[in-house]
């Protein structure tokens, strides 16, 4: 779906694959491709160049694993938690196996 990606809507959170020569341009446009191809449906990621770059600020790292609490929805929890909790509601991993099936391996724990 275009405009973001499951929960996150928005410009922020579209998806792009990033190259920097022809030889990886080719090799993303191929993996496109072969994924729409496998999920019988158009591939919205485009192929950018990458000519810039904005490394995410220190509390985006790792924030999955987070012991640090934050308040959410669901009030106080840890970032990990919260990040769980987020993953559920927004039907993210469900999605993905739904998609991908076993082939999803990196869809996380439910």
């Amino acid at each position: 779906m275009r405009g973001g990606q499951f929960c996150d809507r928005g410009e922020s959170y579209t998806t792009a694959i990033f190259v920097s020569d022809p030889a990886e341009r080719a090799l993303a446009e191929a993996e496109i491709e072969a994924a729409a191809r496998d999920l019988g449906r158009k591939i919205v990621t485009p192929v950018r160049g990458l000519d810039r770059f904005w490394p995410a600020e220190a509390y985006h790292q790792d924030y999955y694993k987070s012991r640090a609490i934050v308040l959410t929805r669901f009030g106080p929890r840890t970032k990990a938690s919260a990040y769980k909790l987020y993953r559920r509601a927004c039907g993210r991993d469900a999605r993905v196996r739904a998609l991908w099936g076993d082939a999803a391996s990196f869809a996380g724990a439910s």
